[in-house]
């Protein structure tokens, strides 16, 4: 897809040409757990990767992330349809200020057909948990390679 020079060009429009986008504007509180080892936090929903699609370039933003109970760190990563970007370390310490976390990367190994999408936390240090409600939102854009 090629677009003209002046062009007004929508964010509908654009995705079409670039790949997928999926969000999630939770409406009740989405938090970590505290298990060791990588888990679902917060599956934003799904799409089909193409057939001629074996890996993807991605964008996360998380928006509105805000510290559930005590300071915690940890690593965050995205995965396409079990297949996994890399790890992403976020570190929050207060409960009161809400934070903005974003993040790109490259996943491989994809599966074509429909995929669940989904942020995968996995516990560092602290015993907290990271929280997504109603005031947060999460958008992830992919665009797929071959």
């Amino acid at each position: 897809m090629t677009f003209a020079a002046g062009e007004i060009i929508t964010a509908g429009r654009l995705t079409a040409a670039l790949g997928d986008l999926v969000e999630l504007e939770p409406t009740t509180n989405i938090d970590t757990g505290t298990t060791a080892g990588f888990t679902t936090w917060v599956t934003v929903g799904s799409l089909t990767v193409p057939s001629w699609a074996t890996s993807a370039r991605y964008l996360v933003t998380m928006a509105g992330v805000v510290l559930a109970t005590s300071a915690r760190a940890g690593f965050i990563r995205l995965s396409v349809g079990g297949a996994v970007g890399r790890d992403h370390a976020i570190d929050l310490d207060s409960t009161t200020i809400r934070e903005d976390v974003s993040w790109q990367g490259r996943v491989t190994g994809l599966t074509p057909g429909s995929a669940d999408v989904t942020v995968e936390w996995s516990p560092a240090t602290g015993t907290g948990t990271f929280r997504l409600d109603a005031n947060s939102l999460v958008a992830v854009a992919v665009w797929w390679t071959p």
